[in-house]
Parts: C-alpha cells; structure tokens; sequence
C-alpha cells in the first residue's frame, strides 16, 4: 500500500504564536493577506472560527483559478486546524499549526491528498508536479502570513 501524497512547509516568524493564530484564523482577511487567494466567501453562516467553520476559497495556481469549499474539522484552539476539502472524489487535507519557537513563532502548514483510488505511473507523474504547484502555493502562503504577521497587519485581535 502506497503512502498518500503530502507536502509540509514551515518557517519561523518574529511574531507571537497568538498574532500568527490570529492570521490564519481570520479567513474573512485572506484575500488581502496571502497574495494567491482570490475570495473567500463564508458558507457556514458564521464570523467566528471553529470546529465546522465553512467557505468557498478561490486560489490563482498555475494562472488559473480555482475554487474548492473548505471545512474544519478538528481545532486545537490557539495551536493547530485541520480543514479537509473533497474535489472529484478526492479528499485533501489541511493541517495549519503554530508553535512558540525562541522569541517567535512557527508556522506548519502540511498537506496531504487521498486519492479516489491509487494512481498509476502517469498519475503519480501529474501528481508529483502537482505537488510540486501546490508546495509553492503553501511557501508563498507562509511568506505572506510572515509579513503580515511581523509588521503587526491583517485585522489581527488582540
């Protein structure tokens, strides 16, 4: 049996683990933080965060955008979510976690996709540049999230 597909990225950032929570649980404000995301529209009726939060994201990869509905389902509040999107029979994972780290903070967002059913050789080689696509999406994510974040931006609560 076959590992499913995954990319995990991390990066330090000179900001307090609560200002970097604050960042990527305010999912109202991730069109003007992280450059790729186009939308974000708000399925669950809600202007909170939590377990069962909802919304339609729309992301530029590649040139093009695309559009998936995002769901969370597991929440360690303050350290770690879990958001898990399904796409044509295929379920994707998303895990973002801040941990204290020095006199800042690290940011890990790790992605994982289950498949429909297991690839064969030429899936696998789609589904490696694939991987490849979205690991830069996550790097530019963190960038901009570690901007955000160290200049003290992004409709941040106290």
């Amino acid at each position: 049996m076959s590992q499913s597909p995954s990319v995990s990225v991390e990066r330090d950032i000179a900001a307090p683990a609560s200002r970097v929570w604050s960042l990527i649980t305010n999912i109202d404000a991730w069109p003007s933080t992280i450059q790729g995301i186009v939308s974000v529209e708000r399925l669950d009726g809600g202007s909170g965060f939590g377990e069962g939060t909802r919304w339609r994201e729309s992301r530029r990869i590649l040139g093009k955008v695309g559009t998936e509905e995002r769901l969370v389902t597991a929440i360690d509040p303050g350290r770690s979510f879990t958001a898990e999107t399904e796409n044509r029979g295929t379920y994707y994972v998303t895990t973002y976690a801040v941990t204290p780290a020095g006199p800042g903070s690290r940011l890990t967002i790790d992605f994982t996709t289950f498949p429909a059913k297991p690839p064969g050789f030429f899936g696998r080689m789609v589904a490696g540049l694939g991987l490849r696509s979205v690991r830069n999406s996550l790097e530019l994510d963190l960038v901009a999230l570690a901007m955000a974040a160290e200049r003290g931006t992004g409709r941040v609560s106290p």
